[in-house]
């Protein structure tokens, strides 16, 4: 794990896949922050790419919720 002011890097590798999720804060408007994150994924085995072709559209509707989520609450 990576961490400073800005960017927070998680990851986790497994015998199928190398995953990476960057978490980063960044100057907004008027006083305001802009938070972004990145999911970086490599498979390593066929059994990797049926997890991810099975997670990505899970994945297309959870992370924007939970920046909405980050959004109200701040």
């Amino acid at each position: 794990m990576h961490s400073d002011d800005r960017q927070t890097v998680f990851g986790y590798d497994d015998r199928h896949l190398l995953f990476r999720l960057v978490v980063e804060v960044g100057e907004g408007p008027a006083d305001g922050q802009i938070v972004g994150m990145t999911t970086l994924v490599r498979c390593r085995s066929f059994i990797g790419w049926l997890y991810l072709a099975a997670a990505i559209p899970f994945h297309k509707a959870i992370i924007p919720s939970l920046l909405m989520a980050v959004e109200r609450s701040g």
